[in-house]
């Protein structure tokens, strides 16, 4: 290994080979080395190019775990998913708006910040604090960057509400970010609901109406998900799966499999570039169904299957509380998480306040975080899990 002080010395094409290649917890850490590092590295292009040629940089290291709104305790923890065991950074850490800013105050106070989203290393989060309601932000957690998103506003003669936000950032192909917004719209002329979808870039800076809309009733979105140019929702019916396209501004329709309809839904994702679904054929089911959607044909083709079993064989307080139902709940299946290998593919799964992560090709449960166990809130399963929801994060120096 060459010294610092050699490296260090005015080779910087040297360093610019070496550097992209590096995790960003190694790049973090060498920003404290000399200030030519730090420049360098804090460099806004770097950052950009960094996260497009490392690989490994867009693939899912943590995951953040929230427990349940009716819950006084808001404490957001932070696991490790991959096997390097890399450290997740902290957002408690405050943060000074720009000067610019429409709502002044210090983040992240009490209950101020709320993830919503995460995508290729950045995170949407929401303002809980009453006075700025009316506010989003996208912030990069490893280099603590934030820029605020202004929900979009109605027309006088509509009122509604907003059902759905959505990440949309692509850094293989612009250095922007974007958020999608499905707004559910009531039309007192028209005596109807309306789902309508609309586009913030930052490039821009503004909200633009993509014409597009869905009739009915049911038009509440449970979650969206950001999956190679296109967001993907699916109703809180449980029913049926959109595919809005980001760019041609185009809204289709994707049947659901049978046994991940309704009741049978119990998670739906993206991991890589990847959107996952999981599902029961009933709630006497003893295998979890895990789909895959082909993004070609866009039907649903099963990738994994996980026996229910086999996955809480290691927690008998489970099987004397009702054995398989930790399994029948959506709150208690956490994320589907692709690894640089197939093989690698876990499913991430809640067991009574212990996280464990349940590989698919070795049918190997292991465990994550066990211990917050909350006895006086989980006095049997049907009390329901501590933690909901989750959101995974993937390390990124791009900046905003």
């Amino acid at each position: 290994m060459f010294p610092v002080s050699r490296i260090d010395g005015g080779n910087d094409s040297l360093l610019d080979l070496i550097f992209p290649r590096l995790p960003v917890r190694s790049l973090t850490r060498f920003k404290s080395v000399s200030k030519q590092w730090c420049a360098l590295i804090s460099n806004a292009q770097f950052g950009r190019r960094h996260t497009v040629e490392n690989p490994s940089s867009r693939i899912p290291s943590g995951l953040y775990l929230y427990r349940p709104v009716c819950y006084r305790d808001n404490t957001v923890h932070s696991i490790s998913v991959d096997e390097l065991g890399r450290k997740i950074p902290s957002f408690s850490d405050p943060v000074e708006l720009p000067d610019n800013a429409p709502i002044k105050l210090r983040l992240p106070e009490k209950n101020i910040m709320r993830m919503v989203q995460s995508c290729n290393g950045l995170s949407l989060f929401r303002f809980n604090a009453v006075y700025a309601h009316n506010f989003h932000c996208v912030r990069n957690l490893v280099t603590n960057q934030l820029k605020l998103v202004p929900v979009p506003k109605l027309n006088a003669e509509n009122y509604g509400y907003v059902a759905n936000c959505c990440l949309a950032f692509e850094p293989l192909v612009s250095p922007h970010f974007k958020v999608i917004c499905v707004q559910v719209v009531i039309c007192p002329s028209r005596r109807r609901l309306v789902s309508k979808f609309l586009k913030f870039s930052s490039e821009t800076g503004q909200w633009v109406d993509t014409s597009v809309s869905v009739v009915g009733t049911g038009l509440e979105f449970a979650r969206g998900e950001y999956c190679n140019g296109a967001v993907y929702l699916i109703r809180v019916n449980r029913l049926s799966c959109y595919r809005f396209d980001i760019d041609a501004a185009k809204l289709t329709q994707i049947a659901l499999p049978p046994q991940a309809r309704g009741s049978h839904f119990r998670h739906f994702g993206e991991s890589c570039g990847h959107l996952y679904l999981a599902g029961v054929r009933d709630n006497t089911a003893k295998i979890l169904n895990v789909y895959e959607l082909d993004l070609v044909n866009m039907k649903w083709k099963i990738k994994h299957w996980v026996h229910i079993d086999r996955l809480i064989s290691s927690f008998p307080q489970v099987i004397v509380n009702g054995g398989n139902q930790m399994c029948h709940s959506t709150q208690s299946m956490l994320g589907v998480f692709r690894g640089e290998r197939d093989e690698d593919s876990a499913l991430i799964a809640n067991v009574l306040g212990t996280v464990v992560s349940y590989n698919f090709k070795r049918k190997k449960v292991e465990v994550l975080l066990s211990e917050l166990q909350w006895k006086d809130d989980i006095r049997s399963i049907s009390a329901g899990p501590p933690f909901v929801p989750a959101y995974p994060l993937i390390a990124s120096l791009h900046p905003l």
